[in-house]
């Protein structure tokens, strides 16, 4: 029985995992909480969980 292959990225293709400075993150939030991108398009365009964003939104004021 063979499964879909589903597209995802691969881990090879992922941008690399850091800490992002603090000017970054606010950006990042003011972008989602004003309406220009969603959490998930964030997510993508940063590649970042969602959780981190959300973190993010809950400790930047």
């Amino acid at each position: 029985m063979a499964t879909k292959s589903k597209n995802r990225n691969k881990i090879a293709a992922r941008k690399p995992c850091g800490r992002l400075v603090e000017d970054v993150q606010e950006e990042i939030v003011c972008k989602v909480k004003s309406g220009m991108l969603t959490k998930r398009a964030a997510g993508r365009k940063y590649g970042l969980p969602l959780s981190t964003i959300g973190n993010w939104q809950e400790n930047i004021i």
